[in-house]
């Protein structure tokens, strides 16, 4: 029989392995943050959540033709649900499957589509249900907010098409000095004078095209 104790920290341990893994789509150095199961943590879920789609960068943005566009949905998945999944896989999770989620809520869905890219590139919904949705015995520090999307990017000038579908998830709060309930998701795509096409869940400076 395993031993509870080893496996709540393997679950704690797992959940910041799917948090850093979605953190961005090219390696970089990540900050492990502190966090404890089931730890009921309502002050970290804020009340509403924006989201916001960002093309980062695009060679051919000045040129008709080019578009994004994607869907997306948008789920608070309780912990319990993840330690499920965990158990079920032998503790192995490289990405969250929304097909395999028994248990989870949608807080958003929708699609958008941008044609005119040199006047704008982003974008953004605004004052997404949170806290209210969640049921308050599932408010822990371990919960997760998980964008599911399908995005296709053409670039008019390297005449290419890009698709991508993908996650990514987020703690419910925020680590700086402190805990801070999350007020926006993130979700920003670039693609390079070659070609080359990556992903962030990172905050990003719309006027700065460099990644």
């Amino acid at each position: 029989m395993k031993n509870p104790k080893n496996l709540k920290y393997l679950f704690i341990m797992l959940c910041i392995a799917i948090f850093t893994h979605n953190i961005c789509g090219q390696s970089r150095q990540t900050t492990y943050i502190r966090a404890t199961a089931n730890t009921h943590s309502p002050t970290l879920y804020s009340d509403k959540i924006n989201i916001q789609f960002l093309l980062v960068n695009l060679p051919g943005v000045n040129i008709s033709g080019s578009y994004f566009e994607g869907v997306y949905q948008i789920y608070f998945i309780p912990e319990g649900e993840i330690e499920r999944l965990a158990q079920k896989k032998g503790g192995v999770i490289d990405e969250l499957n929304g097909k395999e989620l028994e248990n989870k809520t949608l807080l958003s869905s929708g699609n958008f589509r941008k044609t005119v890219l040199s006047k704008d590139r982003s974008f953004e919904r605004i004052g997404i249900k949170f806290k209210e949705k969640v049921p308050d015995k599932l408010r822990t520090m371990l919960g997760k907010v998980v964008i599911f999307y399908s995005i296709k990017i053409y670039d008019a000038k390297l005449k290419k098409t890009i698709y991508k579908k993908s996650s990514f998830t987020y703690f419910p709060f925020e680590r700086n000095d402190v805990n801070n309930p999350r007020r926006i998701l993130h979700v920003s795509f670039i693609v390079n004078e070659n070609g080359s096409f990556y992903t962030s869940s990172l905050p990003r400076d719309k006027s700065n095209t460099n990644w």
